[in-house]
């Protein structure tokens, strides 16, 4: 459980959702969840825009599909102008486009890869040597490699075939939510993982976090983190220093 936000001058949290849907459903569940609150009035404000026409990530990231920005846009605008004065989006890929996004609204976006990070320090620090379950598009754009190194971690992801196999698992989620599929897939790659001598491993996935798995290792659940930091900052509205939150990352503007 984390804070109870207050109740004077709540923000009200947009949530861009539908990639997949699922995954939404699981994130605004998490925000319900966490925060500490004896009636309805404690809970968080939320605008949830779930659209899962949205188009696919991965294939356009890796060339081979109409683009997402477009929709993207169109999603954290809309949250804006409904009046929304904060935006979390639980889709790892679609911050590659972060920085563009950023750039359309006036209101801060958080950065799952940037929050999750910020769990991993706190839960998991000594282990320096850090796996990646993820798309295929994340792992090959270096969504995290960099900012991992940055903070003093090394990032392994799994070889060809292990990654198939968790492109497999999200594509089995997403498609007929078959999660104990989904969960075997998991659990052979992080064996393989571990074997590599991995400590931790992010789940930088939001479906994959929908599966629960007997892991070697601990795992870093991106969606679990970019809630967990949602509901800080929304705790503390109106932050002294809101304005970091409207600074992108510059060079996530794939």
């Amino acid at each position: 459980m984390l804070n109870t936000p207050c109740e004077s001058n709540k923000p009200t949290v947009g949530v861009l959702g539908g990639m997949g849907p699922a995954a939404a459903v699981h994130f605004f569940n998490e925000l319900v969840q966490r925060t500490t609150a004896t009636r309805d009035q404690e809970h968080l404000k939320v605008l949830i825009f779930n659209d899962p026409t949205i188009p696919d990530r991965t294939a356009f990231l890796l060339g081979d599909g109409e683009s997402p920005i477009p929709q993207l846009v169109a999603g954290v605008k809309s949250l804006e102008e409904q009046g929304a004065d904060m935006i979390a989006i639980p889709c790892n890929t679609a911050h590659c486009f972060l920085a563009k996004l950023q750039a359309t609204v006036q209101v801060p976006i958080l950065d799952i890869v940037k929050e999750t990070i910020e769990s991993l320090k706190k839960t998991s620090p000594e282990n320096k040597k850090v796996g990646l379950l993820s798309t295929a598009a994340t792992a090959e754009l270096d969504l995290y490699g960099s900012a991992l190194a940055k903070e003093g971690f090394s990032i392994l992801l799994p070889d060809e075939t292990h990654q198939e196999k968790i492109n497999e698992a999200i594509c089995l989620i997403k498609s007929s939510y078959n999660l104990d599929s989904g969960r075997k897939l998991q659990e052979e790659t992080l064996q393989h993982l571990q074997n590599q001598g991995v400590g931790s491993v992010i789940l930088g996935c939001t479906e994959l976090g929908l599966v629960e798995i007997e892991s070697p290792v601990t795992l870093i659940d991106s969606l679990k983190a970019l809630a967990e930091s949602t509901i800080k900052l929304a705790t503390h509205w109106p932050a002294q220093d809101n304005e970091k939150w409207k600074n992108p990352p510059g060079k996530r503007n794939s």
